[in-house]
């Protein structure tokens, strides 16, 4: 990018800062986009003091009594505007002349204007023939060499080209248009939390940060130790697994990943798609998308079951893991793919009933012989041509591990499209 020199504020650039806010990229990221109207406007007004990490936390994200420190939310979300600024102006702004960038190591925006491009000068034409023939001779073999370089580098690329990898249950989901696609794990601080607190959050309580208060019993438990829990981003290992194999089976540029502590409900207000790993009681967001569900989560504190909505006869109104305490036996697990509300992005919900059956879902959902098995069940003949739909799953516990995931039940999502 050709950045020239400061320019003054004026109406030119509020108007750059009103384009570039209401451009696509801007749109898709409404967290993102409040944070750079919030940069902007304290950038013009000349307010560099409210410009700090933990003022920005503090404002922008909500966050009481930010600590730079114990919360990265600031610094993710400003690459993530940087980058988004990139994007635009590669895009929608590739003609502006005002450029504006937040430069690294603070959060000032500063406007530069573009350096004009300088038209080469025109190459002399040698009077003397002879020079002209040696000229368009050496240009010729210049020429060859280059068609013949180029040719070569395409024979080499063909041959380490590697093969396309099998299509999976994430291909349709991953291919359905231009869309980013947001990973949320897990929040196993939360888990813990609810130990101590005794019962189960709610996604409104999760949202507003309002379940940390001190419980009875709170008082002889170290204050570093709550400390972390309020403030630390703690995940479980069966997401980072999850993660590991989506990143293997999709275009990485496009994957995004978010602790759930740093997702505010407006994100889901765009044409992202999202997975949601966990249930609703380590991930409180997977609750916005249950309720054209048959299988749902039991917010019973203490409970690992999933609810069954609408029990047929013959069915349990409800599914629990047995064994749970020594991490060993059956286990169950739901799948969910369902179109975001009105938006085009899609939602995947991959949860167990415990830690271990929360992976074996993800198996479950990145595994090439699971896309035959749900295209027989919808009689679909292409991956695209399945509907939203939930699938429950059994699964068993060994040593700790999620494994051998089986369908028990597959059918489409009603209401949803």
């Amino acid at each position: 990018m050709h950045s020239g020199p400061l320019v003054s504020v004026d109406e030119e650039q509020k108007s750059a800062v009103q384009r570039i806010a209401e451009s696509a990229p801007f749109r898709r990221s409404p967290r993102i986009r409040e944070l750079f109207l919030y940069i902007t406007d304290c950038s013009l007004s000349g307010r560099n003091e409210d410009l700090s990490e933990t003022k920005i936390g503090e404002r922008v994200f909500g966050r009481d009594n930010y600590h730079s420190s114990e919360d990265n939310i600031v610094r993710v979300s400003a690459r993530q505007l940087r980058s988004k600024l990139a994007e635009y102006y590669e895009t929608d702004g590739k003609q502006d002349g005002l450029v504006l960038e937040i430069p690294k190591g603070g959060y000032r925006a500063v406007f530069h204007t573009k350096h004009p491009l300088v038209a080469d000068a025109p190459m002399p034409v040698p009077k003397n023939s002879r020079t002209i023939t040696l000229v368009l001779a050496a240009v010729c073999v210049v020429l060859a060499v280059a068609v013949a370089f180029l040719w070569r580098q395409n024979l080499t690329l063909q041959v380490q080209k590697q093969p396309a990898s099998l299509p999976t249950l994430f291909t349709p989901v991953a291919h359905s248009g231009s869309q980013r696609t947001n990973i949320i794990l897990t929040d196993s601080a939360l888990i813990l939390w609810q130990s101590l607190i005794q019962r189960n959050v709610g996604v409104e309580e999760y949202a507003g940060s309002a379940y940390f208060q001190e419980a009875p019993g709170m008082k002889a438990l170290p204050g570093k130790f709550l400390q972390t829990l309020r403030s630390r981003q703690i995940s479980s290992l069966a997401d980072l697994r999850i993660v590991a194999q989506i990143s293997q089976s999709a275009d990485q540029r496009g994957i995004y990943l978010h602790h759930s502590r740093n997702v505010h409900v407006r994100d889901f207000d765009s044409d992202d798609n999202f997975v949601i790993i966990g249930s609703a009681r380590s991930n409180p967001w997977a609750s916005l998308f249950e309720k054209n569900l048959k299988f749902t989560t039991n917010m019973a504190y203490g409970s690992s079951c999933f609810d069954n909505q609408r029990p047929l006869p013959g069915e349990p109104a409800r599914y629990c893991p047995q064994d749970a305490e020594h991490e060993q036996g059956i286990d169950y697990a739901r799948v969910a793919v369902m179109q975001n509300g009105h938006h085009a992005g899609r939602v995947v919900l991959i949860a167990g009933s415990l830690m271990e059956s929360t992976e074996a879902a993800g198996e479950f959902f990145l595994n090439p012989d699971s896309l035959p098995q749900l295209e027989a069940a919808f009689h679909a003949k292409r991956p695209q041509d399945l509907p939203d739909y939930e699938v429950l799953l059994e699964t068993r516990s060994v040593g700790g591990a999620g494994r051998s995931p089986t369908i028990v039940m597959a059918r489409p999502i009603p209401g949803t499209r």
